[in-house]
């Protein structure tokens, strides 16, 4: 029964293959380009010395740290509004509560 299921499978991925593609092949194609790149650079970056590696490291984090900072301010911004738009809805509650002479406890 096992090796049947097998051959079912495998006759439905090869049908599968037919119409869709093969994923390997199209992991394949779609890294190709980036290790291509990567090899292309691999003689510049094996001349720099570790020194210098590590200064281009630095500038790369303070350039990524001044590019957060808006995003930062924005989700800051986000999560006061959040805050008070949550003391709003309980501050409506308990008004309601209290224009029905519910008790609030």
């Amino acid at each position: 029964m096992l090796k049947f299921t097998y051959v079912k499978m495998s006759l439905v991925d090869s049908i599968l293959n037919i119409f869709l593609g093969d994923k390997g092949k199209k992991d394949i194609k779609e890294v190709s380009p980036i290790v291509d790149l990567i090899l292309k650079c691999e003689d510049e970056i094996k001349d720099i010395s570790n020194d210098d590696l590590r200064s281009i490291t630095a500038s790369f984090k303070s350039e990524i740290k001044e590019l957060k900072k808006p995003f930062s301010l924005r989700l800051t911004t986000l999560k006061i509004l959040l805050r008070t738009l949550t003391t709003l809805k309980k501050m409506r509650t308990i008004t309601k509560k209290l224009k029905n002479g519910n008790k609030l406890i």
